[in-house]
């Protein structure tokens, strides 16, 4: 947390609840932007076009998966979006259109999806595996939402990264739109071994290696969000033109990130023991660590801290030392540019190949 309120690895506008608990910058609507449309047919179009493609990207995704169970959980994933829109649209209701419920959202999406699968396959019947996954989705979504939903709460229930955004109904559905795509797409190597477990019924040493892992980039990523959480409560920090340095924010610049990117592959990793006895189409859920990836490396994570950082610190010859020396997100690896990460991912899928020969 450096002193700003957006997190996660949507665009500023957009969901925190992703995956994180860093907190991005603000960035203000360019006062030369295109004008949105207003009439209430261009709205209709906007909102039209915004629900084809989210719906028709989950469907498609979920076919290539397999599984007529997974195709319901990809509409219950833009379902729940589209139920707390009712009253957060302010269209329904009378009320005034608030986000104050869009993160907390975000993360009733993966619990949703979670027990949905479960009660589907049957609490009886689910294997180890599926207890597993199912556990750890549940966790880090409980944790997530715990945060965010507490964190809004403090500030009124306002955000300000909808200041402008909720002001033209098109761009605020768009957003619940793709918070349906991430709690979908993110977890979708979960969602498919809940939807059928392929994979030996006896967990191995892949399945506990997994849960290591996990347990690994989960604390990485609790344990970093605290140490931040505490530095910034320090009175002796606070209006201070620096930076926190120490714990795990010695080791590299977003250790919280690396976590993140962790532990989706460890469910990946899991899911793998599955995916092998199963159709080859169904690895297309290994998009996820790579999307995650994607998110906070280039769309909203990492761009928008470092452009922060260099706003408030650039001048600073300590802060420059400290960007030369502190690697970017692989731990203990300066020389490391920042898509170095992708070995952790990419490692699961060579260690997959390797077993299905």
């Amino acid at each position: 947390m450096d002193g700003t309120y957006s997190d996660g690895p949507w665009p500023p506008a957009i969901s925190t609840s992703a995956l994180t608990v860093e907190e991005q910058p603000i960035t203000e609507p360019s006062a030369d932007a295109a004008p949105m449309p207003k009439s209430f047919a261009q709205q209709l179009t906007a909102c039209t076009v915004s629900c084809v493609i989210c719906n028709a990207a989950l469907q498609g995704m979920s076919y290539m998966c397999g599984g007529a169970r997974l195709h319901q959980m990809a509409a219950l994933a833009v379902g729940v979006q589209y139920l707390v829109l009712l009253h957060a649209s302010g269209n329904v209701f009378g009320n005034e259109r608030t986000e104050k419920f869009f993160d907390l959202t975000g993360s009733l999406t993966y619990l949703s999806l979670t027990v949905f699968a479960v009660l589907a396959a049957g609490w009886d019947v689910l294997t180890q595996r599926q207890l597993m996954v199912a556990a750890m989705v549940a966790i880090w979504a409980a944790r997530l939402g715990t945060f965010l939903f507490g964190r809004i709460k403090i500030h009124g229930g306002i955000d300000p990264r909808f200041s402008e955004i909720k002001k033209y109904f098109p761009a605020f559905f768009n957003f619940w739109n793709i918070q349906g795509m991430w709690g979908f797409l993110t977890a979708l190597p979960a969602f498919v071994v809940l939807a059928q477990d392929r994979g030996p019924k006896e967990l191995g040493l892949v399945d506990y290696a997994g849960a290591l892992l996990w347990a690994f980039g989960f604390a990485f990523e609790v344990v970093a969000d605290t140490q931040k959480g505490a530095w910034r409560a320090r009175p002796e920090n606070a209006g201070k033109k620096t930076w926190i340095t120490g714990g795990l924010w010695s080791v590299c610049r977003h250790p919280n990130y690396f976590g993140e990117i962790t532990l989706w592959s460890a469910v990946l990793l899991i899911a793998s023991q599955s995916l092998l006895q199963g159709p080859a189409a169904a690895w297309a859920c290994a998009v996820s660590p790579f999307f995650v990836m994607l998110l906070l490396l280039y769309v909203s994570g990492i761009p928008m801290l470092a452009e922060s950082g260099l706003k408030k610190w650039g001048e600073e010859p300590a802060y420059q030392e400290f960007l030369a020396k502190t690697p970017i997100i692989l731990p203990f690896c300066p020389w490391a540019p920042k898509e170095a990460v992708a070995l952790v991912p990419i490692l699961v899928l060579v260690s997959a190949a390797v077993r299905a020969m």
